[in-house]
């Protein structure tokens, strides 16, 4: 392996810090990037070691604000680049504006891509988790893997359905994606799995706000429902899709919704608690304040499936398909206790 150091812009982010220990455990080199604040608001990050001809791999820590965060990461690039780095990675667990994908009219910003061409700038590779629209991938000129966390929700829903109910099997399990976006992905999932799959048509009353799902195919009391989808905001859109599979004849109890970013934006910790389903499965990819954990959440740490790949990936060592989609399977058992 040619030399590689790893930065993190945040040391306060518990996923990076988890995912840093492991590497450093195996014998990588990891320091904290400097990055001073000053009292205008102006961030100055510096690399306090020399990374002349070096291979960087940059932790974006997710930490605050959607747009101190990027700007963080603009000038963090830069000022590896300036001080000579070689080759440069970005890992984030949570990309931000991953939602603004698109535009509607040819006034508004396409943030994602924006944010790519920044990294195209300084020919940055790209690591995340679940990202919103794969589509997203064709904005960057360089290496972009998106890691995937279904099989890991699939493992720790299938542990609590064991532990609850005796009567659970796999034949009994249904797969849900909450809306057309959330199919897409499910879709090949159910199929490699033989896990039947229902979809919700989503119907917005505003921005942020759900008015109604809908789902079409038929609904049973006796089956299980896991429903996947890659973030949520305000939780509106799993509370109403656990809400449209109630209505129609679904239990409660046997309900599990999942997501792998957990923004929970206002009162989005209140609205999943209150919302008919009976686990709320999400990963680490964001911190989440104490005052915003609730009793049917569980946190599933991906920090050792994070750190197989990204050791693949420094290594040379293919990655293989099933890595890049569903982490690696050796791992999700442990990574689902």
């Amino acid at each position: 392996m040619k030399e590689v150091k790893l930065f993190a812009t945040s040391e306060n982010h518990s996923l990076t810090n988890r995912v840093l220990t492991i590497l450093s455990k195996k014998g990588m080199e990891v320091h904290q990037l400097h990055v001073p604040t000053f009292k205008s608001g102006e961030q100055c990050p510096e690399a306090k070691t020399s990374v002349d001809g070096i291979h960087c791999v940059l932790f974006w820590a997710p930490v605050d604000t959607p747009d101190i965060e990027c700007m963080r990461l603009f000038l963090s690039l830069d000022a590896l680049k300036r001080a000579g780095a070689e080759k440069i990675t970005i890992f984030v667990p949570y990309y931000f504006y991953a939602r603004q994908d698109q535009t509607n009219n040819k006034r508004q910003a396409v943030s994602a891509a924006f944010i790519a061409e920044v990294c195209n700038m300084y020919e940055a590779s790209v690591i995340t988790v679940h990202i919103h629209n794969k589509a997203i991938q064709g904005y960057f000129k360089k290496r972009f893997h998106s890691i995937g966390t279904k099989k890991i929700f699939l493992k720790a829903a299938e542990k609590y359905f064991s532990h609850v109910w005796s009567v659970y099997d796999r034949e009994k399990l249904t797969l849900v994606a909450v809306d057309n976006g959330a199919s897409k992905e499910l879709r090949s999932f159910a199929k490699e799995m033989n896990i039947p799959l229902i979809v919700g048509d989503k119907y917005r009353a505003n921005a942020n706000e759900v008015e109604e799902i809908i789902f079409s195919a038929p609904v049973y009391q006796d089956r299980f429902y896991l429903g996947i989808d890659d973030l949520t905001d305000t939780g509106g859109t799993l509370a109403k899709a656990s809400e449209a599979l109630v209505e129609l004849g679904a239990d409660a109890n046997k309900i599990v919704m999942a997501v792998t970013s957990p923004v929970f934006s206002g009162d989005a910790h209140v609205v999943l608690q209150n919302a008919p389903c009976a686990k709320f499965l999400t990963t680490d990819t964001l911190n989440i304040p104490e005052g915003k954990k609730f009793e049917k959440l569980e946190i599933v740490s991906i920090s050792k499936m994070i750190s197989t790949i990204i050791l693949k990936y420094l290594n040379g060592e293919s990655i293989r398909d099933e890595d890049m989609k569903d982490g690696v399977v050796e791992l999700v058992e442990e990574e689902a206790k």
